[in-house]
């Protein structure tokens, strides 16, 4: 696994075989919180999670507890006004990665007054386990990170676009 941020795979391992006693959101929040994950918020319903990245910049988990689903979320850095045509090129790079894929999927979420590329996933609580857990939050911190450094070069005109990787 390829992971770019600031965090030991071997760490999260066995402090998540320490502190996650059961299979329920509070473990999961207990783990967050004693291995110093940036907590931006954190209730009974939703835990937003910062990373910062080797790269100097950041990444927010958003992870929603629907009782017997746990839902990951990482927004884009790319908005569209409602009314705003949204590059057909991204959109289609978006669909194909979403058949090659095995943890999360790409659409466009409304959020206020604008359009968002995000990466959601969705876990049935009973399944996630200390490995699932850490792919999930790897798998979407990089595919987004592979985006935005995709748009970056489309934006930039280097070229037509290119496969995330």
């Amino acid at each position: 696994m390829s992971l770019d941020i600031l965090f030991s795979e071997e760490i999260f391992k066995n402090k998540m075989e320490k502190f996650c006693s059961g299979n329920d959101f509070e473990s999961w929040l207990r783990f967050c919180d004693v291995s110093d994950w940036r907590f931006l918020k954190n209730d009974e319903d939703i835990c937003l999670l910062g990373f910062a990245i080797n790269s100097g910049s950041s990444v927010v988990v958003i992870v929603g507890n629907g009782g017997e689903i746990v839902q990951f979320l990482v927004q884009s850095s790319q908005e569209f006004k409602k009314d705003e045509k949204l590059p057909d090129n991204v959109s289609t790079l978006l669909l194909k990665r979403n058949s090659e894929q095995l943890f999360g999927f790409w659409f466009i979420e409304e959020v206020e007054d604008v359009n968002v590329y995000s990466i959601k996933h969705i876990a049935q609580m009973r399944f996630l386990d200390q490995t699932l857990f850490l792919d999930v939050i790897c798998n979407l911190i990089n595919e987004s990170l592979d985006f935005e450094r995709v748009v970056k070069n489309i934006s930039s005109n280097t070229f037509e676009c290119e496969n995330l990787s």
